[in-house]
């Protein structure tokens, strides 16, 4: 039984005591505790459940993680028994300190004009305009070969490291079209952002890195690319038909094969946006056999097969323009030319303001050229594979065209690191804890710096008490919160200007 006083401070005076008074007042006793526990302040409900989670914890362990706590506990704890110990780790919410000390020392650091950090080499290409008009986000060819490129230059890479950047800094685009390391030479399509009519502009070549991965993209350089190595956006155009086939490949494993039905029958593939003229459509060709309609037509068109295209005849022997209106092709200027079935040639449509060319080199090495005076179409929307059967296509691109092309001038190698004297801070980040399993350290943006965690292994009685996270910056990290847990799981947060 309880001893209870009245609200005097009276112990009660009854005949039966202290039950008579606590069964008198005990209702209001019993209301009052129960006040007690419903009014808890949140850090006596925080404490509650550390104690609840220390418990459910100790629950969990092994016989050997109760042996290390033990070990653990009669050397650095000998006043406690080890269960009392883990209810410490939980209980306790530990200390968190951050300092920085400066220090200079001599390193390498890079230029200030360096655009990309992990390339330690660079060169620039000087490209000249000489049109009378600006040449805006044109794909630019580059040659390489060991005459230009310089000393540090890493053929065994494949093109991986190479990276192109404007005067200005801007990331441009690339696409590795061909590499011989034997050989030591490459080609090279970059999408450079302006070069003004009767100017120069200057891009940088990085390169060096052997860690970096290819950023080399034909789709982002070309106004059109299609490998074929996946087959996809070809339509059926009429009764043709057009695939996917390994049968005959210029480059990779697959091409577009033209079989069945002839002109105007074939495929058709959206290019996914509008172009003008001054364009040029290259591909690669080769006809099987003459057994079929013996015309390869190539070409661009817009939503109403409106357009012009490449013809090609290897039974005949010839070359000409493929004018299309309303889908129905007609032939213009018609040019013998030597070719031969089974042997891939490269073929050119070009578009300028006011002609339509189409051109190729045939088997006597002679560039075979026809062209027309046209000017009917000026808008592109589609590519077509039309005319007769069977043949193959492949590597197709669509690209725009100048008079002249830029002419590009090597410089020399530069070395992007220079010594100097850096001022280095080395931020310490010191979390005291009873037993410390895991720390997170966020910089004043929430960002996550870094998280370590395992710090102890009780099973073998190593607990740490103490750990030190450690930055070192060229300038003072500014830590915004520590999150630590406990051995016994317990999270505890420290933030900056407060606990």
């Amino acid at each position: 039984m309880v001893k209870i006083r009245n609200l005097f401070g009276d112990r009660y005076k009854g005949r039966q005591g202290d039950a008579v008074y606590q069964g008198r007042y005990g209702k209001q006793i019993r209301r009052t505790w129960n006040d007690r526990k419903k009014n808890r302040s949140p850090a006596q409900e925080e404490q509650k459940a550390r104690f609840r989670q220390a418990h459910a914890w100790v629950r969990t362990l092994s016989t050997e993680e109760i042996e290390g706590l033990k070990r653990f506990t009669a050397e650095h704890y000998p006043s406690l028994t080890w269960q009392q110990y883990a209810i410490k780790t939980a209980l306790d919410r530990g200390r968190v300190s951050v300092t920085t000390h400066e220090h200079v020392e001599t390193q390498e650091v890079y230029k200030s004009d360096w655009d990309l950090e992990g390339w330690d080499y660079r060169q620039e290409i000087t490209l000249t305009n000489n049109n009378s008009t600006d040449l805006t986000d044109f794909q630019v060819k580059l040659t390489l070969d060991d005459t230009k490129v310089g000393p540090h230059f890493r053929w065994d890479l494949g093109g991986a490291d190479l990276r192109f950047f404007d005067s200005n800094g801007t990331k441009l685009t690339y696409y590795v079209e061909t590499w011989d390391e034997a050989n030591r030479t490459a080609t090279v399509w970059v999408k450079v952002t302006l070069i003004p009519a009767g100017g120069s502009t200057t891009i940088k070549m990085y390169y060096g890195n052997e860690q970096a991965v290819s950023e080399s993209d034909a789709n982002a350089v070309f106004e059109f690319f299609d490998d074929f190595e996946t087959w996809e956006g070809w339509i059926q155009h009429g009764d043709g038909q057009v695939s996917q086939s390994a049968a005959y490949v210029k480059h990779g494993s697959y091409s577009l094969k033209k079989s069945s039905n002839g002109d105007p029958n074939g495929g058709c593939k959206a290019i996914g946006k509008t172009l003008g003229r001054n364009i040029v459509l290259e591909c690669w060709i080769l006809r099987e056999s003459n057994s079929g309609s013996n015309a390869d037509r190539v070409g661009v068109i817009d939503d109403n097969g409106n357009g012009y295209g490449l013809y090609k005849v290897d039974k005949n022997k010839y070359i000409g323009i493929d004018k299309r209106t309303n889908y129905t092709g007609t032939t213009y200027n018609k040019k013998s030319a030597t070719t031969t079935n089974k042997k891939w040639y490269f073929t050119q449509l070009i578009l300028t303001d006011t002609q339509v060319i189409a051109q190729y080199v045939d088997d006597s090495g002679t560039l075979k050229r026809t062209s027309l005076d046209d000017t009917d179409y000026t808008q592109f929307t589609r590519v077509y594979v039309f005319g007769g059967y069977p043949y193959y296509v492949d590597y197709m691109r669509i690209r725009k065209h100048a008079k002249q092309e830029p002419v590009e001038t090597w410089g020399n190698e530069t070395y992007g690191r220079i010594t100097k004297q850096v001022t280095v801070v080395t931020t310490t980040v010191t979390v005291s804890h009873s037993g410390l399993e895991a720390v997170e350290v966020y910089d004043n943006q929430g960002n996550l710096l870094t998280r370590e965690d395992g710090l102890s292994n009780v099973a073998e009685g190593k607990i740490t008490q103490m750990h030190a996270v450690r930055f070192t910056l060229s300038e003072p990290q500014p830590i915004g919160r520590v999150v630590y847990w406990s051995i016994s799981g317990v999270r505890n947060e420290w933030t900056a200007g407060g606990t």
